[in-house]
């Protein structure tokens, strides 16, 4: 179960149809095998990293003020996917999240946000930020080639994610792509 699975039908799904697919996985902190593990919450990077190759992961905004240690998580070559995440210069984590995630194969940007939470920033602040930056990164570049801009709004409350879609349809620079946590996808 669990990552194995997702990532072996995304495997097959890639080799069947030749399209490419992106898989975020989430850093495991409860099961017993990783409650067990010697490594305690590193093995996520091992496995997930090490093993099967991903090149970026997300948590709920709590792993960033954990005690525990988590010096392999802390890794350039598998960043922290936290979009709004309130982050100070002085954290462990400054020089390992990320606001956007261009992920090649697919040319998606992915922005990823959470429910509320004290350690996070203004959702459509934090989007139409991102939403710009990766304008910026479009302007002069082919149409073919361009990054689409994808929204995963993990967040249970339908009133936070109604009020948001409705910020963010009209802006400037509009997502392609709005995924809601509960697998509702909302093209704008």
């Amino acid at each position: 179960g669990g990552v194995a699975t997702a990532w072996a039908y995304a495997r097959h799904y890639t080799n069947t149809t030749g399209e490419s697919v992106l898989y975020i996985p989430t850093c495991d902190r409860t099961s017993p095998f990783v409650q067990m593990h010697p490594l305690g919450w590193n093995v996520n990077h091992n496995v997930l990293n090490e093993h099967f190759g991903h090149s970026i992961f997300v948590s709920g905004h709590s792993l960033l003020t954990s005690t525990r240690d988590i010096s392999s998580l802390l890794s350039d070559e598998m960043p922290l996917l936290a979009s709004d995440a309130l982050i100070p210069p002085d954290s462990q984590w400054s020089g390992y999240t990320k606001t956007v995630y261009f992920h090649p194969e697919t040319h998606l940007a992915t922005v990823y946000l959470q429910s509320k939470d004290t350690n996070s920033r203004p959702k459509i602040d934090v989007a139409k930020n991102a939403l710009d930056r990766i304008a910026r990164v479009n302007e002069g570049i082919d149409e073919n080639s361009r990054w689409i801009p994808l929204i995963i709004f993990d967040d249970l409350y339908t009133d936070n994610f109604n009020q948001f879609l409705s910020d963010i349809r009209d802006y400037k620079h509009p997502p392609a792509i709005i995924l809601k946590s509960s697998g509702d996808v909302i093209e704008t």
